[in-house]
């Protein structure tokens, strides 16, 4: 029998490290700036670690990057991304990504739980309310933003929708392919109902990137070829 946690973790987030460790963060009041781990041995229990986080995360969304550390982004009203673990004495930094207030609307705040994905070239790829934006975390520098999606309809929150990268293809091309979906599509200005099947699009960017847009009743494809490795 696990040991209860002693923290409330509603609206949390989470991520599994390089050792199979699971690394939940943040919550709801007293638990804000808690970290919770937990290991998959016989004997294991959570351990909770309390104001390590350097801002209150509610709301958050986590990944993990090649170096086995965690990047914790947004939070509600925190404008903002962390590192996990804690090392150095820049641990407690956080990084301002004006991205966040771009997407967020007062009182409705759509961009709650953004979607994020690791890109192939190293990037990070942030998905929230209707806009994308490639992320340069280490240098803290946006290279690419995407353009609006859906008529301005709110894809990510409060409905929370959901997304999936696809088993990447075509290793051993020079060129690799990066392929997403993303579900759900909320009308603007509405709490309830989805939108209905809105054709498809295709616009091509510059660089030679293609970027599809097929709406399937509730399905939102989002498609990012020729990217760079």
């Amino acid at each position: 029998v696990l040991t209860p946690l002693s923290t409330d973790i509603w609206r949390s987030s989470v991520s599994v490290s390089p050792n199979d460790t699971l690394i939940q963060t943040g919550g709801y009041q007293d638990g804000e700036c808690t970290v919770r781990t937990f290991n998959t041995c016989p004997s294991c229990d959570w351990e909770e670690y309390n104001n390590v986080l350097a801002v209150n995360r509610w709301y958050s969304t986590n990944h993990i990057l090649p170096n086995g550390r965690q990047i914790i982004i947004w939070g509600r009203r925190q404008f903002n991304f962390e590192f996990y673990p804690k090392t150095g004495a820049t641990s407690k930094n956080t990084y301002n990504l004006p991205f966040l207030v771009q997407t967020y609307e007062a009182n409705v705040e759509n961009n709650l739980y953004p979607f994020v994905f690791l890109n192939v070239d190293g990037n990070f790829f942030i998905f929230a309310n209707n806009i994308a934006i490639l992320l340069d975390y280490n240098h803290n520098t946006v290279v690419k933003t995407y353009p609006s999606m859906s008529g301005g309809d709110r894809m990510n929150y409060p409905k929370t929708d959901f997304a999936v990268l696809l088993p990447l293809k075509n290793f051993q091309q020079s060129l690799v392919e990066a392929e997403g979906i993303i579900c759900g599509r909320d009308p603007k200005g509405e709490v309830e109902g989805c939108l209905p099947c809105q054709g498809s699009i295709s616009e091509e960017l510059s660089g030679g990137d293609i970027v599809s847009i097929i709406f399937q009743y509730t399905l939102f494809f989002y498609e990012s070829k020729v990217i760079s490795v």
